[in-house]
């Protein structure tokens, strides 16, 4: 009895297979030379520079990749820009009173400094013009207040465009969330105030000067900020590259928060956790312990069993507010109204993270899929 020959055929799409390589060779970053050194020097700068007061906070100096010499007269701008600002003042009585809170705290913290005005003007300084605006949305800061340090001087060049931005030292958000979701007992926390709690060599602190008049009919009086001001190109890459130090200088000893720091961190925010309640209370201890020997301090904490929060002081847990959402079968959802990231029942959620991931589609829908995924699969 014969059997029936059964035939097939293969091709080759010639055109789907031309289109997707098309695809992945203009997504495919390239880093130019001047790229690489520029990413190198602001490395070896920052290793030969670097410093620690005796408090233990990191002092650093701006990474310059041209002469300082090049930067023109910038009072002018600063001025024109505090002069319109005075006049929003007078339309606008809650900005000008949440605007004098702020560089009034600046100041109290030592995070700015007056300058005497019987010191004259160095040979090079750069003052930044600096604005702000109400975000009535936010529960936390209604004001956001802007140093501009790409603004033009009378030469044509703003302080950012003398200065190294820096190599790209951000964990992904996508990288943390994965790697923090692994834990069944897990926490976050808020650095409070990172950039500012890292201090500019006084030196340098005469590129970051800004004119404020307390008073509006005041003559406006200079301050120099002592700080990493948000504003200025280099200042992501010199606050995660402190954090980076830290758990260098101080990781051997408290060798469990250093993960925390190096892959569960974004911005100022921390995600951590463990396999037990008692092992995440020793990795919280650690981690308050290692950042706050930097200077760094831990606030708005909070966690999917709040057993394990109970060696920290009340007021340092998180303030927000959340509600309840029914999600897939046998899943509750718990959002935060004032974080993305607030862990509050088991399994966590991570249905509204997708959105701050600013991913166009289809990609968003890919990882929407993938972190549904990994809660069915946990």
């Amino acid at each position: 009895m014969t059997q029936p020959i059964q035939s097939y055929q293969c091709s080759i799409d010639h055109d789907l297979h031309a289109a997707l390589q098309r695809f992945w060779v203009q997504e495919e970053a390239q880093l130019s030379a001047k790229t690489i050194l520029s990413k190198e020097g602001c490395e070896d700068h920052f290793c030969n520079s670097h410093s620690r007061n005796p408090s233990g906070r990191y002092v650093v100096r701006l990474p310059f990749k041209k002469s300082p010499e090049a930067i023109g007269d910038s009072r002018p701008a600063a001025s024109r820009m505090l002069s319109s600002m005075i006049r929003r003042f007078s339309c606008d009585h809650k900005l000008k009173s949440l605007y004098s809170d702020f560089l009034r705290e600046f100041e109290s913290l030592g995070h700015m400094i007056r300058v005497p005005e019987s010191i004259p003007e160095p040979q090079q300084y750069y003052y930044l013009p600096h604005h702000g605006f109400l975000k009535e949305s936010s529960s936390s800061t209604k004001l956001r207040v802007v140093f501009n340090g790409s603004r033009r001087t009378s030469s044509g060049c703003s302080l950012n465009d003398l200065l190294h931005i820096g190599a790209k030292l951000q964990t992904d958000l996508s990288d943390v969330i994965l790697w923090w979701r692994q834990f069944s007992q897990v926490f976050s926390a808020d650095m409070e105030m990172i950039f500012r709690q890292i201090l500019v060599h006084p030196d340098d602190q005469r590129f970051q000067r800004i004119l404020w008049s307390p008073e509006s009919f005041q003559k406006p009086l200079t301050y120099q900020l002592a700080t990493v001001t948000y504003g200025l190109g280099p200042a992501p890459f010199l606050a995660n590259r402190v954090i980076k130090q830290l758990t260098k200088d101080e990781g051997h000893r408290f060798p469990l928060a250093t993960d925390v720091l190096l892959r569960g961190t974004y911005v100022d925010d921390c995600f951590g956790g463990a396999d037990s309640p008692q092992d995440a209370k020793e990795v919280i201890q650690q981690l308050d312990n290692l950042c706050k020997s930097g200077g760094f301090n831990l606030l708005k904490w909070t966690a999917n069993d709040s057993t394990i929060l109970a060696d920290l002081l009340i007021t340092r847990h998180t303030s927000s507010t959340s509600r309840l959402l029914n999600g897939s079968p046998g899943i509750n959802f718990k959002i935060s109204l004032t974080s993305p990231f607030l862990v509050g029942s088991e399994p966590l959620q991570t249905c509204s993270l997708w959105k701050y991931m600013a991913f166009p589609m289809p990609l968003e829908t890919l990882w929407q899929l993938l972190f549904i995924f990994v809660y069915l699969t946990k």
